[in-house]
């Protein structure tokens, strides 16, 4: 039988049938969004035409998605009776390996935004700087970004890909979070009308997934793909004026205002649906996925 890619002790109590296992995901998920809702009904304060607004925006982020983490973390604990080293949760070196994947994942982000700009992608919007009100709006969604994409991680290469390695191996493991992951996230708003480019909006999507799933398999926890995942999401928005996976808030950016360039291909800038849906983007992910198969191959 196939080790776990997370070192822990002990023997689950329970155990579920493999098919099972994409469907408690959704399960998971659906539930963890049901009951961080819930509140809502009592103080609607958040309606369909302003949740991509903020600060609306952010309780979407933070209290809904913390629902979900909150969801797994008893699943695992009282019915799989397994400690959260499981699900890729270990605390040794975890501030480190945040932190690592942080600056990774700006990093990542900046050079598909800036490479974008210097290739005639991008223009530049806004040149002002921000005020004291504008950088705590900045900062509240760097840290509701960091909820919402450590429950995605958690949910995805922490408890799903995790389960599937103990059961499949990591071949399925990658490939089965990744299958589910990006069904999950199919949005037909980003689809274009050529097919060349909604094979770009795909392409990016799954190599998205491939290359979070290489990044927990080599540091063998998802403190770094949570990390990564939340720079990346917060960065085009917060840094660079861009939208994230079709999502545009009206914030002053931190480091430079941008937006599409009217004369340039939808290809170079990925249009209204933001960097994710570009060229260069599937070109990054997929060198990063390069990277980290050769690394694993040659450990």
């Amino acid at each position: 039988m196939p080790s776990s890619p997370y070192a822990y002790q002990g023997q689950a109590k329970r155990r579920v049938w493999g098919w099972t296992l994409p469907l408690l995901c959704v399960v998971f998920v659906i539930l963890g969004q049901v009951l961080g809702l819930v509140p809502l009904r009592i103080y609607p304060f958040i309606e369909k035409e302003n949740i991509e607004q903020y600060p609306q925006f952010l309780y979407f982020l933070g209290p809904v998605f913390a629902m979900i983490i909150a969801v797994v973390v008893l699943w695992v604990k009282y019915f799989e009776g397994l400690t959260l080293d499981s699900i890729g949760l270990s605390k040794p070196q975890a501030g480190k390996r945040f932190a690592w994947g942080y600056g990774l994942g700006l990093a990542m982000a900046s050079v598909i935004a800036l490479g974008g700009w210097a290739l005639g992608g991008y223009q530049l919007e806004n040149s002002g700087l921000i005020n004291l009100n504008e950088l705590l709006i900045i900062i509240s969604l760097l840290l509701a970004f960091i909820v919402q994409s450590s429950a995605e991680e958690i949910v995805f290469r922490g408890w799903l890909m995790g389960r599937l390695y103990e059961r499949y191996g990591p071949t399925i493991a990658i490939w089965g979070n990744t299958a589910l992951f990006s069904l999950m996230h199919f949005n037909a708003d980003n689809f274009h009308d050529h097919w060349a480019l909604n094979l770009l909006f795909l392409s990016g999507l799954i190599l998205f997934s491939v290359f979070l799933s290489l990044y927990a398999l080599r540091t063998g926890n998802v403190w770094g793909a949570c990390a990564w995942h939340a720079a990346w999401n917060a960065i085009y928005i917060s840094g660079y004026g861009l939208a994230t996976t079709g999502i545009a808030l009206k914030v002053n950016p931190l480091f430079v205002d941008l937006m599409p360039a009217e004369s340039a291909p939808v290809w170079l800038n990925g249009g209204s649906a933001g960097p994710e849906d570009s060229l260069l983007c599937s070109l990054v992910l997929a060198a990063a996925c390069a990277v980290l198969l050769i690394r694993r191959r040659n450990q």
